[in-house]
């Protein structure tokens, strides 16, 4: 618990961070989050 960060969130618990992006930002909507982990181009 709690070494896992990606889509599948941070499993380590809290809920409240299941929606951090790879920049550390924690989103509030779905889209947005996932639009965090597309690869630019």
């Amino acid at each position: 618990s709690g070494q896992v960060r990606g889509l599948c969130g941070t499993f380590n618990g809290d809920q409240r961070d299941e929606f951090t992006t790879p920049e550390g930002d924690v989103e509030q909507g779905v889209a947005a989050f996932a639009n965090a982990f597309r690869a630019g181009g």
